[in-house]
């Protein structure tokens, strides 16, 4: 990490310490809007300090015909906002002072998970690979109606696969033994998986469900029959998967 100077001390500080800053979500995702810095290759959100000028972006990329919508983000929050970005796969932050913007490294202002504390026998389920590269992807495809996937969009299908059939996921089961399932697409029905615990409790979480950890070769084992596949994150990315192509 590179030495911090007085000026990102400061912005550091007021990160922590503000009573609220003003995020720029996804209206195609509902998580916040992720954008790869053409210089540093950084997965950036965009932080605003004013919420003037938070609408005022949101208001040009609209003219972009990218959604976006502000939302705020109470200090109390900010702890738990700020770690849940590691799950995402996103790595940096752009603050918005509305004069000027600073570049802010997540590892700057929260720590990291420490996967090497992990009590022996216990697995580690998160994905934040499949949530970055969906964010993307949907941000595109999802962007306007009839949206042509492009070569571009092809090789992020690719590779969102790829993470898919990586991960462990936590499949909520209800107190009867029975699983929740979801109607979606013309009264379909789908069964809900997340990828971890940040996605899992916007469900309801283990408040309502038991959750169980489950590799992706084997959820063919615990897709209830009358689903027709899983959709993975249906409180974020919101990916469908149909029973066939999990096996």
């Amino acid at each position: 990490m590179a030495q911090i100077d007085g000026k990102k001390r400061f912005m550091l500080q007021q990160l922590r310490n503000s009573g609220e800053i003003f995020v720029l979500f996804s209206r195609c995702t509902r998580l916040p809007y992720v954008y790869c810095d053409q210089e540093t290759y950084n997965d950036q959100i965009y932080i605003f300090r004013k919420e003037e000028n938070a609408r005022g972006a949101a208001e040009e990329y609209g003219k972009q015909e990218i959604p976006v919508q502000v939302l705020k983000v109470e200090n109390k929050d900010f702890l738990n906002f700020y770690s849940s970005l590691y799950f995402l796969g996103i790595n940096a932050m752009l603050v918005d002072e509305g004069d000027e913007q600073m570049e802010i490294l997540l590892e700057e202002l929260v720590t990291p998970p420490d996967y090497s504390k992990m009590p022996e026998g216990q697995i580690r389920v998160d994905n934040p690979e499949f949530q970055l590269t969906a964010m993307y992807l949907m941000q595109e495809l999802r962007r306007a109606p009839g949206v042509q996937p492009t070569e571009e969009m092809k090789e992020m299908e690719e590779e969102l696969t790829a993470n898919m059939r990586r991960g462990v996921y936590i499949v909520p089961v209800q107190e009867d033994k029975k699983v929740p399932l979801m109607k979606i697409k013309e009264d379909a029905m789908f069964q809900p998986i997340f990828t971890d615990m940040h996605e899992f409790n916007k469900f309801g979480g283990s408040s309502k469900f038991h959750g169980a950890v489950i590799p992706y070769d084997k959820l063919t084992e615990v897709v209830a029959e009358q689903a027709k596949g899983v959709v993975i994150n249906p409180l974020g990315v919101h990916v469908i998967i149909m029973k066939e192509q999990l096996k």
